[in-house]
């Protein structure tokens, strides 16, 4: 459990806290979430999921931990496709599609008992913090590389999110 630190800082040029000391905190590894289906286009996560990434896209990180009981759709890619694109909602994209579908459901305000932020070498809570559309997208696609989703499959699914994501992006947050 991380200890609540107070974040005295600078703003940066968008109004968001940043920290030029140099990050211990450590990276986890991308691994993919333990998910059952509940219909033909919607998963539950199992157990609870933590991730790490670069949440501003400057070497900020931030631990996010989604709860057992979050229910999303996977990737969103028509089943004509999946054989065209090699995306599958079950396949090596499953935990880049589930932080996305988490972060796009909360459109990106991430309540501070669900994230921790790497100050000062330490994981610090107490913080909310907002992710962009477009740096959520971009998230799905570092994810994407790092579990593994060849070059091709991988710019298809970020070029989606980026020309269709925004009509999910306004829909009702969900409670």
């Amino acid at each position: 459990m991380a200890r609540k630190c107070e974040l005295r800082s600078q703003k940066t040029a968008n109004g968001i806290l940043g920290s030029s000391v140099a990050m211990s905190c450590t990276r986890t590894p991308l691994y993919q979430p333990s998910i059952t289906p509940v219909s033909d286009r919607e998963y539950v996560l199992d157990t609870t999921y933590v991730t790490t990434f670069d949440y501003l896209g400057d070497g900020n990180l931030c631990r996010l931990t989604i709860d057992p009981g979050f229910r999303y759709d996977g990737a969103s890619v028509p089943r004509l496709l999946w054989s065209i694109s090699g995306i599958r909602p079950d396949g090596l994209n499953r935990a880049a599609s589930l932080v996305h579908d988490y972060i796009y459901v909360n459109k990106g305000h991430i309540h501070f008992k669900q994230v921790e932020l790497c100050w000062h070498g330490e994981w610090c809570s107490g913080q909310n913090i907002q992710i962009s559309r477009s740096r959520c997208d971009r998230i799905f696609l570092e994810q994407l590389k790092e579990a593994g989703v060849k070059w091709v499959p991988r710019n298809l699914a970020y070029t989606a999110v980026r020309a269709a994501g925004w009509f999910l992006w306004m829909q009702k947050k969900r409670k």
